[in-house]
């Protein structure tokens, strides 16, 4: 006997659309200048300038290229020019900051691509989800934040109680 249940995207939700944006998106907000340097990445003192560019973006930007080459390139084309010309325009300032920085200023324009360019490729992708997928993105990113303003609130806690130089007495008191 044969199961009929099988993994359908749209029934769950779950995609390679999704995923990709989600990891993007927690990679951008959990993952600082300063675990980057941590790790080895000379992210904020660096040389390379490709090393000061966030792993974020990098994702972000070959996500978009990557459901580009695999049939997604009509929808994104879409996005762009049809349904939100404000991303291409987006796109369009950033090569224009981009070259004021480099060329009038004289100053590398690494911090440009993770200010401009991972919104815009989030946007993108964002724009690529169905509604379930919508869904779960908000419920994904809750339960990360929940996580981190659990982890902050115990160390804050903890930090409060046994600390010799703060005063017994809670601030809120």
């Amino acid at each position: 006997m044969t199961s009929t249940t099988t993994f359908n995207t749209f029934e769950s939700g779950f995609s390679l659309r999704l995923s990709l944006v989600a990891v993007a998106l927690l990679l951008a907000c959990f993952i600082s200048g300063q675990a980057l340097s941590n790790f080895g990445v000379n992210y904020v003192l660096g040389e390379n300038p490709f090393a000061k560019i966030h792993p974020a973006t990098y994702l972000a930007f070959l996500s978009v290229a990557l459901l580009y080459l695999i049939g997604e390139g009509p929808r994104i084309s879409r996005i762009l020019f049809v349904e939100s010309p404000a991303v291409l325009y987006l796109a369009i300032s950033l090569l224009v900051i981009l070259a004021y920085t480099a060329i009038l200023l004289a100053v590398p324009g690494t911090g440009l691509p993770d200010t401009w360019l991972l919104p815009i490729c989030v946007f993108i992708l964002c724009a690529l989800l169905n509604s379930t997928e919508t869904r779960h993105l908000a419920r994904i990113l809750d339960g990360f934040f929940l996580i981190n303003l659990s982890l902050a609130f115990t160390r804050w806690r903890s930090t409060s109680i046994s600390s010799p130089s703060r005063s017994q007495t809670p601030y809120w008191a």
